[in-house]
C-alpha cells in the first residue's frame, strides 16, 4: 500500500499574518480576536462530541484536534503583544 499524501495546509489567518505589518493596527487585532473566538468554538465542539466517539480513530482524531487548537490558542496568546507591537513599531 503506498503511502498517504502529505498534508496540505491553506490558511487565510495565516497567509493575512504574513503581511500584517502591512495592514491597519486594528484590523490585524480584529483578525486575531477573531481567529481565537474561532478556534475557542472548535474546541467547544470537540468538548461537546468527544463523548460520543467510541471508536479509537475517532478518539485519536478529536484528541489531536483538541491539542491543535489548545496550542494554536496557546500560541497566539503568548506572541500576539509581539506581532502587535513590532505592527505599531512598524507604524512609526
Amino acid at each position: 500500500m503506498p503511502p498517504l499524501a502529505e498534508d496540505r495546509h491553506r490558511s487565510p489567518f495565516l497567509f493575512a499574518m504574513l503581511f500584517a505589518h502591512l495592514l491597519p493596527p486594528d484590523r490585524v487585532s480584529r483578525m486575531l480576536d477573531d481567529y481565537v473566538a474561532q478556534c475557542r468554538s472548535n474546541l467547544e465542539q470537540i468538548s461537546t462530541h468527544e463523548c460520543d466517539a467510541n471508536l479509537p480513530g475517532e478518539r485519536f482524531v478529536m484528541g489531536m484536534g483538541r491539542m491543535f487548537y489548545t496550542t494554536v490558542l496557546d500560541y497566539i496568546a503568548t506572541r500576539r503583544g509581539e506581532l502587535e507591537t513590532r505592527r505599531a513599531e512598524a507604524a512609526e
